[in-house]
């Protein structure tokens, strides 16, 4: 997936000032992409279960993307 996603700064308020987007998961699909089913199955993905496990096992807990289930929250290894 590394390979195939990309990242950008926050836009610019014309003011040479950028929006602090740290700790926030913004996952869309644009409403024109020929790739729907594409994103929505990497969203699926990014959102499982399964995700957050293997992040808590290669990772550690402290370091699973925060807010993406509310089981994570009921899960003692994550508090």
């Amino acid at each position: 997936v590394a390979d195939k996603v990309g990242y950008a700064l926050a836009p610019d308020n014309g003011l040479g000032k950028r929006g602090n987007w740290l700790w926030a998961w913004s996952l869309a699909i644009p409403a024109g992409t020929q790739k729907a089913d594409a994103g929505q199955k990497f969203v699926s993905w990014a959102t499982s279960k399964a995700y957050l496990e293997l992040v808590a096992s290669k990772e550690g807990w402290a370091n699973v993307p925060p807010g993406t289930r509310t089981s994570l929250y009921a899960n003692p290894e994550y508090q």
